[in-house]
């Protein structure tokens, strides 16, 4: 490993903090599309909002294939990101 380039290894109890952060932004994201469809997107979206208030995670294939994906596309990469982080924090590595 080169000099600067140094990883701290978490602690269990900062692991857990970070893992909590993670769910709570998770959380929050998930609202703030709920929010916007139900804003913006009308009607037509409504099975989707309650897809995704119903299942979380499996609604994001069907959000993908929506014409408001588009507006929601940054906050979808969010949310897949820190999907990625807590599946990693539940491996271990």
């Amino acid at each position: 490993m080169q000099p600067g380039n140094k990883r701290e290894s978490l602690t269990p109890e900062k692991m857990q903090a970070v893992k909590g952060k993670l769910v709570h932004r998770k959380n929050d994201l998930w609202q703030e599309l709920i929010d916007v469809l139900e804003k913006d997107a009308g009607e037509g979206y409504q099975d989707l909002i309650q897809s995704m208030r119903d299942e979380g995670n499996g609604a994001l294939a069907e959000l993908r294939g929506s014409a408001a994906f588009s507006l929601l596309k940054l906050k979808v990469q969010e949310l897949d990101t820190i999907e990625q982080a807590l599946k990693r924090i539940e491996k271990g590595t």
